[in-house]
C-alpha cells in the first residue's frame, strides 16, 4: 500500500513524499508508517489518535493540523492519502 503524505501552506503544497509500507495496511502500524514518511523529510512526526485512524480507514484520507504535532511545525496541515493499488491484470494466451 502507497500513502501519500502532503505537507500544506493554506493552497500550496510545501513538501511531499509517497510512502509504500510494501505490506497490506495494518491500522496499528498507521503510526509507524508516519513515521518513516515523516522522518524522510525531516518533518516531525503527529500524535495519531484514533479519529485519524477511521478517517483514513473509511475515507482514504485523514489530516493533521498543527495542534496534532508536540513539535511547533511550519505548515497548515499535513493531509495524508491512500493511493490506491492498480490491479494486475492476468494475461490470456
Amino acid at each position: 500500500m502507497k500513502i501519500w503524505l502532503k505537507f500544506m501552506d493554506t493552497e500550496k503544497m510545501l513538501k511531499n513524499v509517497v510512502y509504500d509500507t510494501h505490506e497490506t495496511f495494518e491500522p496499528e502500524h498507521f503510526v509507524d508508517y508516519l513515521h518513516e514518511a515523516c522522518y524522510s523529510l525531516d518533518e516531525p512526526t503527529p500524535v495519531v489518535v484514533s479519529k485519524h485512524i477511521k478517517h483514513f480507514l473509511t475515507l482514504n484520507t485523514t489530516t493533521f493540523f498543527p495542534q496534532d504535532f508536540v513539535e511547533k511545525v511550519r505548515f497548515k496541515r499535513l493531509e495524508v492519502e491512500a493511493i490506491p493499488e492498480a490491479k494486475k491484470k492476468d494475461k490470456q494466451a
